[in-house]
């Protein structure tokens, strides 16, 4: 949860340095960086004004090719990041399919999709041993988010 919260932090001073969102290139519809976030922490470590917003250990940085850069949880999965790019205060996602690969070996294929009162959010995909479904109560275990679990809509 400290990760997160330095995480959303960290975005947020970008967003109140430079007036949007890092790696924002339009504000049609919601980003949501599920399976690379790694757009992201390099705009929070290295920006056109060199603030640095965001302080990570480099072990918590991903070097496998299909996520460089992405900042990893505890469970070596990228941190989903979500952010409000069409700006009427809520996110909008659909993650589509994201293949996870636990601690253990367990390969799983998730889906995180909904709609929720907020700007933006940080979520780990945690341990995932089992897949998760859309009938699953509240999509995914948030015990690892940002945001309080009655904050989210469907």
């Amino acid at each position: 949860m400290i990760e997160i919260n330095n995480i959303e932090v960290a975005i947020h001073a970008y967003h109140t340095i430079y007036g949007k969102w890092p790696n924002q290139t339009q504000s049609l519809t919601d980003t949501c960086y599920a399976a690379n976030n790694a757009p992201v922490i390099r705009a929070l470590i290295n920006n056109p004004r060199s603030e640095v917003c965001l302080h990570c250990q480099i072990s918590s940085i991903s070097t496998n090719p299909d996520n460089m850069g992405s900042y990893l949880d505890p469970w070596h999965h990228p941190f989903i990041i979500v952010m409000d790019d069409s700006g009427n205060n809520k996110v909008s996602f659909n993650t589509g399919n994201v293949v996870l690969t636990n601690s253990n070996g367990t390969v799983t294929t998730n889906t995180m999709n909904f709609i929720a009162d907020f700007d933006l959010g940080i979520a780990s995909w945690g341990n995932r041993d089992t897949p998760l479904s859309i009938n699953q109560a509240n999509y995914l275990n948030m015990d690892l988010s940002s945001w309080q679990m009655g904050e989210k809509t469907k």
